[in-house]
């Protein structure tokens, strides 16, 4: 039997908060804000931190923690 985990619903970004940055497109964009990149490789939704290669749900939209930057990404099934 085979499990898929879903990724935790973490609601709307707080501007309040500790949010680390966003990219759609990682090839185009990383370059672009990689000075805001911080050196340790945590992201950070809301206040909350989470290890490179975590997966979160905000708004609809998977987002993975890629060293530091959130990045859009599609959750595909494996059956």
């Amino acid at each position: 039997m085979t499990f898929i985990k879903h990724p935790i619903d973490v609601g709307e970004p707080i501007p309040e908060l500790n949010n680390s940055p966003l990219i759609l497109d990682i090839k185009d964009e990383r370059e672009l804000i990689e000075s805001e990149i911080p050196e340790e490789r945590i992201c950070y939704f809301n206040g909350e931190s989470y290890t490179h290669g975590s997966t979160i749900k905000s708004n609809g939209i998977i987002l993975q923690c890629d060293r530091g930057v959130w990045v859009q990404t599609e959750m595909k099934n494996e059956f």
